[in-house]
């Protein structure tokens, strides 16, 4: 059970990331890139690191956002 719970943050983390990816790549493509279109680039940098804790995985195996958070 618990295998499944981390494989679907996983397929989570990789849904935001492509998400991420193509709202920057939407920002950045923006006619006039004026603060508007600065904080759609923002933005998406947010849901790429967001996704990054998500897919983070330490030596030891352990997926979860306590162990990306961790400062070891």
């Amino acid at each position: 059970m618990l295998a499944a719970a981390f494989s679907a943050l996983h397929l989570m983390a990789l849904a935001i990331g492509l998400g991420s990816v193509w709202m920057r790549g939407r920002a950045l493509r923006s006619r006039t890139f004026d603060k508007e279109a600065i904080r759609r680039v923002l933005a998406a940098d947010n849901f790429w690191g967001i996704a990054a804790l998500l897919f983070h995985r330490r030596d030891d195996g352990s997926r979860s956002l306590a162990a990306a958070l961790s400062v070891v």
